[in-house]
């Protein structure tokens, strides 16, 4: 684990237990929010676009999104009441995504509704004890993981607004 890694964990695991889920939810669902809008009115074509071979389109980040929020998802709740979690997927490979980007874009806002759903029905007092490792991040509790939603929907935040800024990105 690099020093960076490191002191994002340390920043995950205090912070996922210092605060109860219903006030983490509010620092994981504003770049969800973010997300939602930035797809406001990106095309077809725009969401198909990559400037180079290697790099994600916006579908593809979408698809991403969507997938590993339900892992992450599956993880809290069942860290939270002291249960085993297989986490070794929850950061799913690049795949060429199928869907239009409406479903996407209705998948993100569906995706929002469901973490707030979990949210309310997570335990008043989680167990922290039980841990499931994180490839990058190591082994984190359901607090950790519940925040590590919102760093994962900043990095893909990140990544679809240099994906718009490109010199070569469609126009609508």
């Amino acid at each position: 684990m690099t020093q960076e890694d490191q002191r994002v964990r340390d920043y995950l695991m205090t912070q996922g237990e210092k605060y109860s889920f219903s006030e983490l939810w509010t620092r994981t669902i504003e770049p969800r929010l973010e997300l939602i809008k930035q797809l406001s009115d990106v095309t077809q074509m725009q969401a198909n676009f990559s400037y180079d071979e290697d790099e994600w389109t916006i579908s593809e980040i979408v698809d991403h999104v969507l997938a590993s929020t339900e892992k992450v998802s599956d993880c809290v709740s069942r860290l939270s009441c002291g249960l085993d979690v297989d986490t070794s997927d929850v950061d799913p490979i690049r795949k060429t995504s199928k869907r239009k980007i409406d479903k996407l874009r209705n998948g993100l806002l569906e995706g929002a509704l469901s973490w707030t759903t979990m949210t309310t029905s997570l335990p008043q007092k989680p167990n922290y004890r039980k841990t499931s490792n994180h490839s990058s991040f190591g082994d984190m509790h359901s607090g950790a993981w519940y925040l590590f939603q919102r760093l994962h929907d900043l990095d893909h935040l990140e990544q679809i607004k240099r994906i718009k800024s490109h010199s070569n990105y469609p126009s609508t």
